[in-house]
């Protein structure tokens, strides 16, 4: 019975702290003006997600309405790209694909990445990236062709084009 009781209060502890945490993540969110339900919800699921990922997947539930996804800005580009609600394993490649295909998002934003760092290329990102070009390859040429322009032309981003001209190589052209 003194089990029982610990459990309970353990989780009593638990819930309490949960509770706390969403008033503060609600806190914070009205203090960067999300003024609505809906921009609430989504600041909280995007601040508490493990990772893009985790908040990727969670605004992408079935049970998560949406009326209040529609005001996410990156959907829009994901519906055009042809993923359903239902979340799939190339649904983060899509929307990144959608968004550079339209000049909403450059391929500059991977200048963090170091395609040849073996210790970050775990197999999950590699066919992660390796999605995210075959689908770039997969536009009119004259498109890939601007899409690379914009990294080509600046040159702070030459280790980003080196990087990608390895990876593509090492795991885009190889594999096909």
């Amino acid at each position: 019975m003194a089990s029982k009781t610990e459990d309970v209060e353990e989780v009593a502890r638990t819930i309490d702290k949960e509770v706390l945490e969403a008033h503060k993540m609600m806190q914070l969110a009205s203090t960067q003006r999300m003024n609505t339900d809906a921009r609430r919800g989504i600041f909280c699921i995007i601040m508490s997600g493990e990772d893009y990922i985790d908040a990727f997947e969670k605004l992408l539930r079935p049970d998560f309405p949406a009326k209040q996804v529609d005001i996410f800005y990156p959907l829009g580009p994901l519906q055009r790209a042809g993923v359903d609600v239902a979340y799939k394993i190339d649904a983060p490649s899509k929307i990144i694909v959608e968004m550079v295909a339209s000049f909403t998002l450059s391929l500059a934003v991977l200048k963090s990445i170091d395609f040849s760092d073996s210790q970050l290329l775990t197999p999950k990102r590699i066919m992660h990236f390796r999605m995210l070009f075959e689908a770039i390859f997969e536009y009119p040429d004259n498109l890939v062709w601007n899409i690379f322009t914009g990294i080509v032309v600046t040159p702070q981003l030459e280790t980003l084009r080196n990087g990608i001209e390895f990876f593509v190589k090492e795991y885009v052209v190889k594999t096909n």
